[in-house]
């Protein structure tokens, strides 16, 4: 690691870094909110959304459900782009744990 990269609070080297480092700019986030910002629910919900963004990559980097239907650099997904938008979207903005739309709890991969 370079000096610059020692120096940057910002620096992750892993997944499981930026999930880290979402959480605790969330929760800075929310602490600012309460304490500086005013209680604003705007910034209650961004700092759920940045919680939320490193939670879903988190919980669903390595979900395999979610690389067929993303893709990869040599395959198409199995979604359409309005469809990967929309369930991001909802990881970030609601539940970073929601199946993959059009999939039942009861199917097996």
């Amino acid at each position: 690691m370079t000096t610059s990269e020692t120096d940057n609070p910002l620096a992750y080297r892993s997944a499981e870094e930026f999930a880290r480092l979402c959480r605790v700019l969330g929760d800075r986030l929310h602490y600012l909110n309460r304490v500086a910002i005013g209680e604003s629910k705007f910034a209650w919900e961004m700092a759920s959304a940045i919680k939320n963004l490193g939670k879903a990559l988190d919980a669903r980097l390595k979900d395999p459900e979610v690389a067929r239907a993303f893709g990869n650099g040599w395959e198409a997904g199995t979604m359409s782009t309005e469809e990967k938008r929309a369930f991001l979207a909802q990881l970030i903005l609601d539940d970073p744990h929601a199946p993959i739309p059009g999939r039942r709890e009861d199917d097996t991969p």
